[in-house]
């Protein structure tokens, strides 16, 4: 017998993430960028849909006829889009989009970010600023680093790509500084925000904290230390830990803020971390993790503590908050007492709480004692730095708006600040533009354009401001919706689930027809339950309504299939044959081969073929009496004499799915690949989808021959998707960024990984079909890396054809401490 190799099952086992085995029925889904367009404004339409070899026809004119362009994305300026995608055995399926027009011009939503807040004299001021429009695209952001109302910087913002922009103001000198941006849209409205800060000489030591978790274990068992460095002027340089408790920090964790500890004996063992920061200043914390033995039955068991102290901001003779729990295991009352002045004894407090004055800077060991009055005993120790007072203002890290503002509806506005001593920060507003501080951000309204401002007042009196201009709508923004996916087949029931949203802070509702008649009469809320549907036709819709009346829709028309069947086969010598199998027990129509791996199934048909002595990859299609399909790909050595075979067997993917994928939210922004899809931020990884030659507005972009894989060599990109695993930064240090990417035909990929305006490493493969390109970094790519408390990267993969045709994809991606996210929404959440 021939041979099936080692990879056939793992070729088998990715048939249903490559283009080249995706037999799917079309489901097709629009994506709007911007997401409510204003009337006459365009807007970049992006269509997407499971299948293999699909075409996409669009509808721009509501004149029922897919003649107005084709390609995945097109830039139109319409309110109703239709998309009909067609694969390479002729199933169909639509997709349309309704939006809700509105006349007003919503100005650009701008965030500013001062990664470093109380820079040195010696390091750059560095800003980072992000604008989106929910009605158009930022077109220019305008940057006055050092206070002079010039705007000596000005970024042009390319038609669809991210206006996202990073720069450093070098020798600022010592003093207060102003910084001020300007972020202005396609129609010309203009949104400026101001921060300041202070630049300091000298430099400011970091700061430490430590948690060990669980706190209290038993011989043995594994203990994690997390620390938390923060360095006002910069990022932690290192981190080192104290595992045995000698106050030698002999683990150096190369920059990885976490260690894992054990211990053989019962009771309080001692650790601590060491943090530096890139100028040589160290800060340390220390700790106690409880070790528990086991006791005799009916024994008396020790009170469970714990002590939490501040972790900076304490000064002298101010006095500081120290906080401790106490349970006992055997419900025995629990006395507290504290040794706050590390005298050794346990006199300077008693009870959960206790205000302290320290009198002189210095590390203090505090420790706190829990009795049970039977002998049972608990003591716990943690470190209180405490320093003088920095003499630095505090600053507005972040001012919070949201993206569409109405005239009159009451919104909320919030603020965040830090003090370089990370002492108490009082906030106030002033949100009517009067100069005067006092507004209660909750539930404001506003009425006209004004400039709002946010002041942050430490324990000293010393302060900073920071600014952003308002300007209310006075019209209605209508709503957005997003229908989620949901496989349909036959037999099967199914809940269809949706999203609604109103970017100007409205209440939606959501109706559905899921009986195709135009009426939304069969359903309201965010999901609705089906009945097992039959084979066929079907069309479901969502109709998003908001509390003035405007509405939007999203709806997919697909066709119902069956289970598909399963493709797989075995090699005789050179003899393939067929050992599909329908789940459904009904016999297969049709069986057709690509023995030649270009991806047309014209080779040979009927459940054998023949295939010449040799190192091949065969694939096989085969088709049910519904026109369900499944394809497998796997490589083979044919005629090697009698060996043992092994069976690949694939499953296609579900056949039909009746859902729209829809609408960013509000405050999403165009990327340079409308194509490009976001995966949910509670998977690990990151995935785009390129789009040929975007580096531009989206132009319709032409699909595949029929039947073509991989496509014609004429000017034809390729399909291309990517993945960026999730790796801890220790991880990325040693052995860089892996990128798992799928190519629709033979290419060569090149990953570059760059982040403030630095190549961090860049690394070229070529593959087949699917493969991982691992991107390590250079040694300046480390070292920033390694420095980095939070770094936001992008990773651009370009692919090109035999025939030097080039598709373009990229990503964004932040490294926040030890984790690695791919938007804000997934950081926040982790």
């Amino acid at each position: 017998m021939g041979r099936v190799s080692a990879a056939a099952v793992l070729a088998v086992a990715l048939a249903g993430l490559s283009p080249c085995c995706d037999a799917r029925r079309p489901s097709p889904s629009i994506d709007v960028r911007p997401p409510v367009p204003r009337a006459g404004a365009p807007a970049w339409l992006t269509a997407a849909s499971p299948g293999r070899g699909v075409t996409y026809a669009w509808d721009l004119d509501g004149d029922g006829a897919f003649d107005d362009a084709a390609g995945a994305a097109v830039v139109a300026r319409t309110r109703l889009a239709r998309v009909r995608v067609t694969d390479e055995d002729g199933r169909a399926g639509v997709a349309e989009r309704s939006l809700a027009a509105h006349e007003d011009d919503v100005a650009p939503h701008v965030v500013l970010r001062l990664p470093h807040p109380s820079p040195a004299s010696t390091s750059p001021v560095e800003a980072q600023v992000s604008a989106t429009d929910v009605d158009g695209r930022v077109t220019r952001i305008e940057s006055d680093l050092d206070g002079d109302g010039e705007y000596e910087l000005a970024d042009e913002i390319p038609p669809g790509a991210a206006a996202e922009v990073e720069h450093d103001y070098r020798d600022p000198g010592a003093g207060r500084q102003t910084l001020h941006v300007r972020a202005i849209d396609d129609a010309g409205a203009a949104t400026v925000v101001s921060a300041g800060l202070e630049v300091h000489d000298g430099d400011l030591a970091p700061s430490a904290t430590l948690d060990a978790a669980p706190g209290a274990v038993r011989p043995g068992e594994p203990v994690t230390l997390a620390a938390h460095g923060f360095d006002p002027e910069g990022p932690v340089a290192d981190y080192a830990f104290d595992l045995d408790g000698d106050g030698a920090y002999e683990t150096d964790a190369s920059g990885t803020p976490s260690a894992v500890a054990r211990f053989g004996d019962a009771g309080s063992h001692e650790v601590g971390v060491r943090v530096t920061d890139e100028a040589g200043n160290s800060a340390v914390s220390r700790r106690t993790v409880r070790v528990a033995a086991d006791g005799l039955p009916g024994a008396n068991r020790a009170p469970a503590l714990e002590l939490a102290v501040p972790s900076r901001g304490v000064h002298p003779g101010v006095p500081a908050d120290l906080r401790a729990t106490a349970g006992d295991p055997d419900g025995d009352p629990v006395v507290l007492a504290w040794d706050a002045d590390g005298d050794g004894a346990f006199d300077d407090g008693a009870g959960t709480g206790l205000r302290f004055a320290f009198p002189s800077p210095g590390l203090y060991r505090v420790r706190v004692r829990a009795t049970d009055g039977r002998g049972g005993e608990g003591v716990e120790l943690a470190t209180v730095d405490v320093r003088d007072d920095a003499g630095v203002q505090p600053v507005v890290t972040a001012l919070t708006l949201p993206a569409v503002i109405r005239a009159g509806r009451p919104v909320d506005v919030s603020a965040a600040a830090a003090d370089p001593d990370d002492a108490a920060v009082a906030l106030d507003y002033d949100l009517d533009g009067d100069g005067a501080f006092g507004d209660s951000p909750a539930g404001w309204t506003f009425t006209t354009p004004v400039t709002i401002a946010v002041r942050a007042t430490d324990a000293s009196g010393r302060s900073a401001i920071r600014t952003a201009h308002v300007r209310p709508v006075a019209s209605n923004v209508g709503p957005v919706v997003a229908l989620r996916p949901a496989d349909l087949v036959a037999g099967a029931p199914v809940t269809v689930s949706a999203e609604g949203a109103d970017p100007d802070g409205g209440t939606v509702a959501l109706a559905w027809d899921a009986d195709g008649d135009g009426e939304f009469d069969d359903g309201a809320g965010a999901s609705l339950t089906l009945p097992p549907p039959v084979t066929g036709a079907r069309t479901i819709a969502v109709r998003a309504t908001d509390d003035d009346g405007a509405a939007a829709v999203a709806s997919r028309s697909v066709t119902v299939g069956t289970r598909p069947p399963a493709a797989s086969f075995t090699i005789d010598g050179t003899t393939l044959r067929s050992t599909a199998s329908d789940p459904d027990g009904d016999d297969l129509a049709a069986f057709s081969w690509d023995l030649d791996d270009d991806g047309t199934f014209g080779d040979a048909a009927g459940t054998t073929a023949t295939v010449a002595a040799g190192a091949h990859t065969v694939g096989l299609k085969v088709t049910d009496a519904g026109g369900d399909t499944g394809i497998a790909y796997a490589p083979v050595e044919a005629g090697l004499g009698e060996e043992p075979s092994a069976t690949p067997t694939a499953t296609a993917t579900a056949t039909a799915t009746a859902t729209a994928t829809a609408t960013a939210t509000a405050a999403a922004t165009p990327e340079p690949t409308p194509a490009a899809t976001a995966v949910p931020a509670a998977t690990a990884f990151a995935t785009a989808t390129g789009v040929p030659g975007a580096t531009g507005p989206p132009a319709p972009v032409a699909s595949p021959d029929r039947g073509a894989w991989p496509p014609s060599r004429d000017r034809v990109a390729p399909r291309v998707t990517f993945r960026v695993a999730a790796v801890s930064r220790a991880r990325l240090l040693a052995r860089g960024f892996p990128v798992t990417v799928a190519c629709s035909e033979r290419c060569r990929a090149m990953v570059v990984v760059s982040a403030r305006s630095r190549v961090l490493g860049r690394s070229e493969r070529r593959l087949q079909a699917r493969g991982t390109v691992t991107v390590r970094l250079s040694p300046s790519g480390r070292a920033l890396v390694r420095r980095a408390r939070s770094l936001r990267a992008r990773v651009r993969l370009t692919a090109r054809d035999d025939a030097g045709n080039a598709a373009v994809s990229s990503r964004a991606l932040t490294l926040r401490g030890e984790r690695q996210c791919f938007d804000a929404d997934s950081c926040k959440s982790r």
